[in-house]
């Protein structure tokens, strides 16, 4: 079992006048597996108080599992020279976020025949031999491997050859895109983040191929938590001149305030969670809460900064000691 902080409050003073610790101090914050080793602990660590003090003490833990309920995010961005390029502020506010997209896997062994199709939520694609301009046909190339490669450029309608490789009339998939491919492999994910696209159907006709699932997977959203704060802020970053390139990587936490192309990569980044009921403008820091913000001083480089995950513990904002008078 981990230990938990507490927070251990003496006696007020209509139940047991005048009992304090030392200058005055009537509460400590101590680290331990229960309430009841907590209290053990500072009565062992404070020997020369009286028993009954330690008795009528009470303990409160006081770190939760993370919910950033009425706490901000605020991010500034200052360029070399000292001007603000970009300052905003963030709410959790009870919003469902989607955090991660949707990804199905369409798993091959052999090259696609004539007529064979892929079906990405309700759009066919039919692999040909001889290739017709109809939305969605897919010319079946001298391997498996080209022609995955042809896929996904007409999922994307982007890449290869035009009226060679795919047809002319082939539209970009409104709602997921071909995100990786291999020899055998190709990968598709859900344009919009969130469990949305966990609905979008996959199927296929073909012999030598098949979907990992009937439906795109692994979509997942998130509620007043550090990832969802991080995709508010990142929907301000790219509607932004600043940073129209933004992203954030909810597995590993990172948000990329600017990419490389934004030619940012020497400007600092000033990133605070800012405590509920505190005032928006304080710049409020919580240590530890933001594990790393990179800014390498070379206007070419990636700006980034590593996210607490979801699962951190976020400690309450109290006041752990006290002192009489």
């Amino acid at each position: 079992m981990a230990a938990t902080p507490y927070l251990l409050q003496l006696p007020d003073a209509n139940t047991m006048p005048s009992r304090t610790l030392r200058n005055g101090v009537s509460a400590m914050a101590i680290s331990a597996e229960s309430a009841a080793d907590a209290l053990a602990m500072a009565k062992a660590e404070h020997d020369a108080d009286v028993n009954a003090m330690w008795d009528r003490a009470t303990s409160t833990v006081i770190a939760a599992a993370t919910d950033m309920s009425g706490w901000a995010l605020r991010l500034r961005i200052v360029s070399p020279a000292g001007l603000t390029k970009f300052d905003k502020t963030v709410e959790a506010d009870g919003t469902v976020i989607g955090i991660t997209a949707a990804v199905g896997t369409l798993t091959s062994s052999a090259n696609f025949s004539d007529t064979e199709t892929v079906t990405i939520d309700g759009k066919v694609y039919t692999f040909q031999s001889v290739l017709t301009n109809v939305d969605g046909h897919v010319k079946i190339a001298a391997t498996e491997a080209l022609s995955i490669v042809n896929l996904q450029h007409a999922i994307n309608a982007s890449g290869g050859v035009v009226g060679t490789d795919y047809a002319t009339l082939t539209t970009a998939h409104p709602t997921v895109s071909c995100t990786a491919v291999t020899v055998h492999t190709t990968v598709v994910t859900a344009r919009a983040l969130g469990t949305a696209g966990n609905a979008l159907a996959t199927t296929e006709t073909s012999a030598t191929a098949a979907w990992g699932a009937a439906t795109l997977a692994g979509g997942a959203d998130a509620t007043d938590k550090p990832s969802s704060l991080a995709c508010r802020m990142l929907a301000l970053l790219n509607a932004s001149s600043l940073a129209p390139a933004a992203s954030f990587d909810s597995t590993l936490h990172i948000l990329t305030v600017a990419a490389a192309s934004a030619v940012y990569g020497d400007h600092r980044v000033f990133v605070s969670f800012i405590p509920k009921n505190a005032e928006r403008a304080e710049n409020i820091g919580v240590p530890g809460f933001v594990v790393a913000i990179v800014h390498n001083g070379v206007a070419a480089a990636v700006l980034t900064l590593e996210m607490p995950a979801d699962s951190y513990v976020v400690p309450k904002v109290l006041a752990l000691l006290g002192a009489n008078g």
